[in-house]
């Protein structure tokens, strides 16, 4: 689930979790290449992040556009490891290189605030939190309707 944050970033709530944990950056780390995943909500900055329409500026949750996600603490953006399509390829954070496995859209599902994320590389994957403990992985795992 996208929760809106007062400075207009977004925590991204995972499902999993019953919304107690979020997408973060480990360690908090600012480099290039650190792990992307989830960890229960703790305040930190790199739980948020800023959702920028690659084509039209903005963060509304809207589904025809295509977003990249930039990390508020690091700035750099989410990244799939050497662009491979693959179900269980790592998610880490990268700078913006504006290659499709850096770019999301969004489709949802449940009671609306929730919403598969996919690569735009290959919308035949999506992002997974791959358990519901704290340092869980995110990695990509093969998209069914």
């Amino acid at each position: 689930m996208f929760a809106p944050n007062s400075d207009g970033s977004y925590k991204i709530r995972t499902r999993v979790t019953g919304e107690g944990s979020a997408v973060e950056v480990a360690d908090g780390s600012t480099a290039s290449g650190a792990n992307v995943q989830q960890w229960e909500i703790n305040g930190a900055n790199c739980q948020d992040w800023i959702l920028e329409a690659v084509t039209d500026p903005g963060t509304s949750m809207d589904t025809s556009l295509v977003y990249t996600f930039e990390n508020v603490n690091s700035g750099l953006v989410m990244d799939i490891v050497n662009g491979s399509m693959t179900a269980g390829t790592n998610v880490q954070q990268w700078g913006a290189n504006g290659f499709d496995c850096q770019k999301w859209t969004l489709r949802a599902f449940g009671s609306g605030n929730y919403y598969w994320i996919r690569s735009l590389a290959d919308e035949g994957f999506a992002l997974k939190a791959e358990s519901s403990a704290n340092g869980g992985n995110i990695d990509l795992a093969e998209y069914s309707s």
